[in-house]
């Protein structure tokens, strides 16, 4: 029969014992646990960050469609609307934002009042809302100068 070698204290000596101890399995498994998680968290936030992207690219060309279409509004005749794009239930409103100012020509007054409008529109496709963005316009209206008669 063989004898282990012992240290000083009668406890055996480490150099003569192959393989790992305890302690550093279960260091080892710890260490493995916390770089899994940190590798976990990071691709759950690129996967909802992926999305969120994804989102973006389909409302990108909605919104600069709504925002076209609203330029070519009067928000002075017209404070609300609604209007439909490639799917999309586009709905606005128009709040007036300062007073009703009278614009300038060369010669000084000019012929029509001029005011500005707060204008918010949201977007939403099959009864969900995607979001809601603002806007400024410039309402106006002739005022003093000459009108076109309509035609007979």
């Amino acid at each position: 029969m063989r004898r282990i070698p012992t240290g000083a204290r009668g406890r055996r000596d480490r150099r003569a014992a192959p393989g790992f101890t305890l302690l550093e399995a279960i260091v080892s498994l710890v260490v493995l646990a916390v770089a899994g998680g940190a590798l976990y968290g990071l691709f759950g936030t690129n996967l909802l960050s992926l999305g969120r992207s994804g989102e973006i690219a389909v409302q990108d060309p909605v919104v600069r469609h709504a925002l076209a279409r609203l330029a070519a509004v009067d928000p002075w005749r017209e404070s609300q609307g609604a209007f439909a794009h490639d799917g999309f239930e586009v709905a606005w409103q128009a709040r007036l934002a300062a007073p009703v100012r009278q614009g300038q020509g060369p010669d000084g007054a000019g012929d029509y009042d001029l005011g500005l409008y707060d204008v918010e529109f949201a977007i939403s496709k099959e009864g969900r809302r995607l979001g809601v963005w603002r806007t400024r316009l410039v309402g106006y209206h002739n005022a003093r100068g000459l009108t076109a008669e309509p035609r007979a």
